[in-house]
C-alpha cells in the first residue's frame, strides 16, 4: 500500500503546482489591472486636500488634478458635485473626452 499512498501524494503535489502556475500566468498584474479614470477635472486652484467626496463620489486630487474611476453619473452632474466641493474647475473630462466650453461654463455656476 505504501507505493499508492506515495504516488497519490505526488500527484497531489503535482496539480497543486500547477494549479498555482496557471494562476500565476492568469492572475493580471497590478498595471494591467490598473484603469484609466473614468472621470478627470483640473481645478482653479490647488487643493491640499488628497480626497474629496462630491456626490457620494470619492476624488483621488493632487495639486490642481483630481480623478475618479467610480462615478457612474453625467459628465455635467459629476463636474457640478465636484465644483461644490471644491470650487471652480479650468478642466473636465470623460473618458479623455472634455467638456466644451459651454457645458464647462455652466459647470461652474
Amino acid at each position: 500500500m505504501k507505493p499508492v499512498a506515495s504516488r497519490m501524494a505526488s500527484l497531489i503535489i503535482a496539480s497543486s503546482l500547477c494549479i498555482i502556475s496557471l494562476s500565476a500566468v492568469t492572475a493580471p498584474s497590478p498595471a494591467v489591472a490598473q484603469t484609466a479614470p473614468t472621470y478627470s477635472a483640473t481645478l482653479e486652484t490647488e487643493t491640499d486636500r488628497s480626497t474629496i467626496v462630491a456626490g457620494n463620489t470619492a476624488w483621488r486630487c493632487a495639486g490642481t488634478t483630481c480623478t475618479t474611476s467610480a462615478g457612474k453619473g453625467r459628465a455635467e452632474r459629476m463636474c457640478r458635485d465636484l465644483v461644490r466641493k471644491a470650487g471652480s474647475v479650468t478642466r473636465f473630462a470623460v473618458k479623455g473626452e472634455a467638456l466644451d466650453a459651454d457645458a464647462l461654463a455652466h459647470c461652474n455656476r
